[in-house]
């Protein structure tokens, strides 16, 4: 093996490796910050609300990548069960630690979506991440992951519609947002 061969295969091993190290050093520093137990539960909670509130598949790319890589289970199968998962915990602090997320602005904005009974937002927001998953699985089969195989007409057209159904989905979710003003400090409106 060549040096460049391994370059390329400490890379491709490793750079997952230690990119999830990091990651998880800073969910940990920020779970640990404001103590133990109240850490722990902001963090889990500002997860699975951007699990569940994104319409982009990111947080939950954390858990679904890994996952791929050492299983070969698909990311979108992943991201679909973590969003359930998560919406699952959402229900749960918004029942049984209301008081908790109402101190943090991610925990407002929830609470905002819960009162004006916006579950659109969360269905077009898991549906977007879904079908981002599956378009970024596609991408780790064909172009990170060894294989003989070369990109199928059918494959492309089909990525191609999937990919225009994800911007449509992402233009549907801004605008609700938008429409209701959901996320909002000092005058200004972020989105989630």
């Amino acid at each position: 093996m060549n040096e460049i061969e391994k370059r390329t295969s400490w890379g491709e091993e490793n750079y997952f490796n230690v990119f999830s190290l990091a990651f998880l050093f800073i969910f940990l520093y920020y779970g640990i910050k404001n103590g133990i137990e109240y850490g722990s539960k902001i963090t889990i909670f500002i997860w699975c609300l951007t699990v569940c509130t994104t319409p982009i598949s990111s947080a939950s790319v954390l858990l679904s990548f890994p996952i791929k890589i050492f299983t070969k289970i698909p990311m979108f199968v992943t991201k679909f069960v973590s969003s359930i998962i998560s919406l699952g915990m959402l229900s749960y602090f918004y029942k049984y630690q209301f008081e908790l997320i109402n101190t943090i602005p991610l925990g407002r904005a929830f609470i905002k979506i819960i009162e004006r009974k916006l579950y659109l937002l969360f269905l077009v927001s898991i549906a977007a991440s879904i079908i981002s998953s599956y378009i970024l699985d596609n991408f780790v089969d064909y172009f990170i992951l060894p294989h003989d195989d070369i990109v199928e007409k059918d494959k492309l057209a089909q990525m191609i519609l999937l990919f225009l159904v994800f911007v449509i989905l992402n233009f549907v979710y801004f605008n609700i947002l938008i429409k209701n003003k959901i996320f909002q400090l000092d005058k200004i409106y972020y989105f989630l």
